[in-house]
């Protein structure tokens, strides 16, 4: 990957709205380590509430989320 594409992506605020704690930490863990803030919501609720007071560059949704 190239130098700039990393530092395009560096900083990037990222929602991870998924149920699965394990799951969304591995995801988060692997984004931190990759130059991203992370943000993580386990419902539907903790998103919309996340929304409404932040922006984020990318949400990574789990369509199974009850």
């Amino acid at each position: 990957m190239s130098a700039e594409s990393r530092s395009a992506r560096q900083g990037s605020r990222i929602l991870i709205v998924e149920d699965d704690l394990e799951i969304a930490r591995m995801l988060g863990d692997t984004l931190t380590d990759n130059g991203m803030t992370v943000e993580i919501a386990e419902s539907g609720v903790q998103m919309n509430a996340a929304l409404r007071t932040q922006k984020f560059d990318l949400i990574v949704l789990d369509v199974m989320l009850p």
